[in-house]
């Protein structure tokens, strides 16, 4: 199984073997400015050799599965939250809508715990992952135009992380 590495702002890593659970320490600022994925293969002192992948992003994601709508011109449509974090979400998506990177659209879901729990959110679409031959889906990364979270929507982001 694949480790994943968190880089912090200093563009240090913190590695742990899983084999006798030492904790290193490293610079990895020369991987910070790739585009691509960065995997490396780690070997420790206790000479176990285990894979690790960078984790750039500015906040960790969380899975979800939450239902929800969306908005988009005149369009309505249903999607699903397939994860979330404090600057945006990713969607699955009906493969038919014709959005772009750079659209704006609004997406309307539940956090699943009860009455008023609905979330509103102006987003931007930032990646599309088209679908795969027979798939009736897209998977589409978009960022939330307002940062501010308030209501019971910023309690989620601050405490069930």
């Amino acid at each position: 199984m694949i480790q994943k590495v968190y880089v912090c702002d200093d563009k240090k890593a913190t590695f742990q073997c899983p084999q006798c659970g030492l904790v290193k320490e490293k610079d990895v600022s020369k991987f910070i400015g790739l585009k691509s994925t960065v995997k490396l293969k780690c070997k420790c002192v206790c000479g176990h050799a285990y894979p690790v992948i960078f984790e750039r992003r500015q906040h960790i994601r969380k899975d979800v599965n939450f239902s929800g709508s969306y908005v988009w011109k005149r369009e309505r449509g249903t999607l699903l939250v397939k994860n979330i974090s404090r600057n945006g979400l990713s969607l699955k998506m009906n493969f038919k809508i014709s959005l772009k990177v750079g659209d704006r659209f609004v997406v309307i879901f539940s956090l699943g715990r009860g009455i008023n729990s609905e979330v509103e959110k102006e987003v931007v679409v930032r990646n599309l992952i088209p679908p795969l031959v027979d798939a009736k889906f897209i998977l589409v990364g978009v960022e939330f135009i307002s940062k501010d979270h308030y209501g019971k929507f910023g309690t989620y982001l601050l405490y069930d992380f």
